[in-house]
């Protein structure tokens, strides 16, 4: 009899031991799929090689090529009339699709912190109907994954007032962070409101992160802000950045934020704050290539890829602005950071 419970332990110790490696298991099987899924999606960025191609070619044909090459129609706003604003709304309405694509696909832990990313698209709204810059509105709202945040009547609404504003932000933070500056947006003071808005955002995002990789991937994003209020001499600096926002506040020149900026492991070439800012956006694609390299079966290759999308599609949107404007080629190509 005793041998029974002896034998019966055993497999019980042994199917509680491989609890943890079929969680590890599963796991990986999880993020197999989704980094299949995520190259595939990456193929389709546009390469360093070709922004500086397209960079000495016209409008038209870099509409077109990307069209056919890339999976992103932009040939029906190619009309003469058309304001570049109205493409700006393309670009945008295209990478709102594409993160939706990802949560889809992405762990369930995943949901809130991808809606909290999204958010950046809501601030944008805001700010856009504020300063009645309303192209296509419409369209930007209705993409979004909360659709009860802008009604019907809203998205139809070409110009929307203040109030019409207020009452579709009612009962949330970003509605609250209106209310506290009605008077000054309506002397045309935006400044003090969209610094607090980016803040709550952020904020948002650091709290919804699902996983220490996400929570340093937020961390990161925070840095970037928080150098660039330094660099720029405001006070508008976010909390639970990796750098203490501290050190940045006390830095009393460029000199002395480079020197926070390498306590901090940043590697920053340049002496001018553009050639900084131009230095900490490379450092945020070395990061994003050290997350997908490291532990590529983990969250980490979702995280890689938002920095990378958001990369591409920040130089795709500088890269068709200034195309459109008819800027020098060369002055196209020092713009644009591949």
């Amino acid at each position: 009899m005793l041998a029974y419970y002896v034998v019966g332990g055993v497999v019980l110790a042994g199917f509680i031991v491989l609890i943890p490696v079929g969680y590890t298991i599963r796991s990986y099987i999880t993020y197999a799929y989704v980094n299949s899924r995520l190259r595939a999606r990456q193929n389709r960025f546009i390469e360093a090689d070709q922004f500086n191609q397209y960079a000495r070619r016209s409008f038209q044909d870099i509409i077109y090529d990307i069209a056919e090459k890339y999976g992103l129609d932009l040939t029906e706003h190619l009309q003469p009339e058309i304001t570049y604003s109205e493409l700006d709304n393309a670009i945008r309405s295209h990478h709102i699709e594409d993160i939706k694509a990802v949560q889809r696909f992405a762990p369930q832990e995943y949901d809130d912190f991808m809606n909290a990313y999204l958010d950046r698209f809501t601030i944008r709204i805001i700010k856009n109907a504020l300063r009645k810059q309303n192209a296509s509105l419409a369209e930007q709202t209705r993409r979004l994954p909360s659709p009860k945040q802008f009604s019907i009547s809203f998205r139809q609404n070409k110009q929307p007032t203040f109030q019409d504003l207020e009452e579709e932000l009612r009962n949330t933070r970003y509605g609250d962070i209106l209310s506290d500056h009605k008077e000054a947006l309506t002397n045309n003071e935006y400044e003090v409101f969209e610094t607090e808005l980016n803040q709550a955002y952020l904020e948002k995002l650091y709290y919804d992160a699902p996983t220490n990789n996400a929570t340093q991937f937020v961390r990161r994003l925070i840095d970037q802000v928080n150098i660039t209020a330094a660099l720029n001499n405001t006070d508008s600096f976010a909390k639970h950045g990796t750098i203490p926002k501290e050190s940045l506040e006390n830095a009393e020149n460029t000199e002395e934020i480079k020197q926070v900026l390498n306590n901090h492991d940043y590697n920053t070439d340049g002496t001018t704050p553009a050639q900084i800012e131009q230095s900490i956006r490379e450092d945020m694609q070395s990061f994003a290539e050290t997350l997908k390299n490291r532990q590529p079966l983990s969250d980490n290759i979702i995280l890689s890829y938002l920095i990378q999308k958001d990369h591409n599609m920040q130089n795709l949107n500088v890269l068709l602005k200034l195309s459109y404007h008819k800027t020098n080629p060369d002055d196209i190509q020092a713009a644009i950071t591949v």
